[in-house]
């Protein structure tokens, strides 16, 4: 059975800068068994532009890295980074331990998901049922940032947690 432990939902990031309608981006963090994921989806009425959106988690409360691989900064499950679904690809390689996860989105349609899966952990190895495991208050101070690709707005920025 898959559990979800941690779910965050970030609050809306607008794409194209229009007050209404606007696109609105909520970005889930999911806590899993052994491979954990990252859920976009745009829960707005209009198309997010496509753009580069990026996690930072260097400020988290609980020091939450990416764990990419076995004996490196990650505590158990390694896992790469990979795109599971949808209009998205890795800005760049992600190495063992980063703290910055970059994307680029093609333009999302409403309604439209992506999926990246991965292995998160924090520094604290926080253990449950015998599993390294995130919890809401790890990701606090992280934030999401988005750029859209031409024509665009200053980024937006939105706390996660």
């Amino acid at each position: 059975m898959v559990r979800v432990i941690v779910v965050l939902v970030l609050a809306a990031i607008p794409g194209l800068g229009r007050a209404d309608p606007a696109p609105r981006l909520l970005v889930a963090v999911q806590e899993r068994d052994a491979v954990d994921q990252i859920v976009l989806r745009n829960t707005g009425d209009c198309a997010l532009a496509s753009g580069h959106l990026v996690l930072d988690m260097r400020a988290s409360r609980g020091s939450v890295g990416i764990d990419t691989a076995v004996g490196g900064r990650g505590t158990k499950d390694a896992w790469p980074v990979r795109v599971f679904t949808g209009p998205v690809r890795l800005a760049r390689p992600v190495a063992d331990g980063a703290q910055r996860l970059g994307l680029t989105l093609d333009r999302l349609a409403p309604g439209a998901k992506a999926r990246i899966t991965l292995d998160v952990d924090n520094e604290r190895a926080w253990v449950r049922a015998g599993r390294v495991s995130i919890r809401p208050e790890d990701l606090r101070d992280s934030r999401a940032i988005f750029t859209p690709e031409s024509g665009a707005p200053a980024p937006s920025t939105v706390p996660m947690g």
